[in-house]
């Protein structure tokens, strides 16, 4: 009996189990990622904003409301007018006036970039998209540099 089936399992090609096992690995993967996408949009809420400079900010940057990490940034867009769209998810458990500022900031000097919630006075967000109206954008040490220069040519 055992040589029947250690026979018949060499009666199958390389090629088949080859195929066989890599159609079952691009299964899995797919339920896998598809079970991640349905966790986050879960437990977490979208968010857009919209930026005239990102300059620091990457994927995977953290966004923090008064000093606590909340959320992530999850994409980074160029849109056509020359504005930078960030998108991410923001924990669906924290509460977030309508009016907030969505800002970048710097962790000290030259640290690494994140995206601070300042928060309003208004209505929470009701929905689970969130659209930041007010932002304020990255500025390094090169724009300030340029905009003093600037100032000082312009006296001159």
């Amino acid at each position: 009996m055992a040589t029947k089936v250690v026979k018949e399992i060499d009666e199958i090609g390389n090629n088949t189990l080859l195929k066989f096992g890599i159609i079952t690995l691009i299964i899995v993967l797919f339920f896998f990622f598809l079970f991640i996408k349905t966790d986050l949009d879960k437990n977490n809420f979208y968010f857009q904003a919209k930026f005239n400079s990102v300059d620091g900010l990457s994927e995977k940057s953290t966004v923090l409301y008064a000093g606590i990490e909340v959320g992530f940034v999850n994409e980074i867009i160029l849109l056509d007018n020359n504005q930078v769209q960030v998108n991410g998810f923001i924990k669906n458990e924290i509460p977030i006036p309508s009016d907030s500022i969505l800002q970048i900031d710097t962790d000290g000097i030259f640290g690494k970039k994140y995206l601070n919630i300042v928060p309003g006075y208004d209505e929470y967000f009701i929905s689970d998209d969130i659209v930041f109206k007010y932002t304020s954008d990255s500025y390094t040490l090169d724009y300030l540099a340029r905009v003093l220069e600037n100032n000082i040519n312009e006296k001159n």
